[in-house]
């Protein structure tokens, strides 16, 4: 039952990450791409949030949650799992959008497009590669995350690696609900990747050849 439950919130979780992720990390590197804010320096930073350890962060995290009343919820869990994903995501469409040619975007104003419409009717269809790839890691990194979801969750919000890391009774590790439960956990991943494999050596790849 604790199976299920996990799984469900690591569904809620880590597809509310990574749609997060997406739109504020599409967003924001295409701005660091195109208008060159910050320079390397700014974007660089973003991206350096994301080696900071776990554990450096999760104490004032849990106070922080503590104080706003979030702990055990689906909100305290994104928010920590969003420390970890937005950067790589900022990091990644920018690194996209700089190797796409910004003359497409030029010739679209050209024709009438604003720069809005250039960026939707544009930019993104030609990194959709890229965004399925970015996708699916960071869809990767909330389902695998454990610290945070260990300090932040009780019972309501726990997901699935806490739920793994929670088979244990008097009698030592329940290996067979463990295997079971970690198959279980593997199949979203591997459906995700099923549907996107057409994208993702594209997206890999991009970029790679002049």
């Amino acid at each position: 039952m604790r199976g299920a439950e996990g799984l469900i919130n690591s569904l809620i979780v880590a597809s509310s990450v990574t749609l997060i992720s997406l739109l504020l990390g599409t967003l924001a590197g295409y701005g660091f791409a195109r208008f060159r804010i910050g320079g390397f320096h700014l974007p660089f930073w973003i991206l350096s949030t994301r080696m900071m350890p776990a554990v450096a962060a999760i104490i004032p995290l849990f106070l922080l949650m503590k104080e706003v009343q979030l702990i055990d919820t689906y909100g305290a869990v994104i928010l920590a799992h969003l420390v970890i994903t937005l950067p790589f995501a900022v990091w990644m469409m920018r690194g996209f959008f700089m190797e796409l040619p910004h003359e497409l975007e030029e010739a679209a104003q050209i024709d009438g497009c604003s720069k809005w419409q250039a960026f939707t009717r544009i930019a993104l269809p030609l990194t959709a590669p890229a965004i399925a790839i970015t996708a699916l890691f960071c869809f990767i990194f909330s389902w695998n995350e454990f610290v945070f979801a260990l300090v932040l969750t009780r019972r309501a919000a726990i997901t699935m690696p806490v739920v793994v890391a929670g088979l244990h009774s008097i009698k030592g590790v329940l290996w067979p609900q463990m295997t079971a439960i970690s198959a279980m956990g593997l199949l979203p991943i591997l459906a995700i990747a099923l549907v996107a494999q057409k994208y993702l050596v594209r997206g890999m790849t991009m970029g790679a050849i002049k």
